[in-house]
């Protein structure tokens, strides 16, 4: 079956749209931040690690840049394990090396410029990852 830019402009399209819908997503429509570099309940977590599964296991896949791809995932997979044990600063840490990954990705290639809504859609996740850690975006 063959695929015509606008089939993956299409998906990609929604693909972002409804990522962006669940990555804003909280408990309430004004469910208050976590103090600073405090760990968002528990609940709320449970909400979000399905989102860091979604990245490593489809989103990430997709890049152009393998090297780049290769790191985001690793700092990624990386988060969600101390986010799992509750280590705030390590999580935090984590949360860094992604957002400098994610920084880095593509340059010197098309790649970034390829992949625009998928990094997107990362970075958006990412933001979301800072407000559950009580962290400035």
């Amino acid at each position: 079956m063959r695929y015509s830019l606008s089939d993956c402009s299409v998906a990609r399209a929604f693909t972002f749209a409804t990522l962006s819908l669940f990555v804003g997503c909280s408990e309430g429509p004004s469910a208050p931040e976590p103090p600073h570099g405090e760990l968002a309940p528990s609940a709320e977590l449970a909400l979000f690690r399905p989102a860091i599964g979604d990245l490593t296991g489809r989103i990430i896949p997709t890049l152009q840049d393998r090297s780049g791809a290769d790191r985001l995932r690793t700092s990624l997979e990386r988060f969600s394990e101390r986010l799992s044990a509750r280590d705030a600063a390590g999580a935090a840490r984590s949360l860094t090396e992604a957002r400098e990954a994610l920084s880095a990705y593509g340059r010197g290639s098309s790649a970034a410029t390829l992949d625009g809504p998928e990094l997107s859609v990362i970075g958006l996740t990412l933001d979301r990852a800072a407000l559950l850690l009580g962290l400035s975006l």
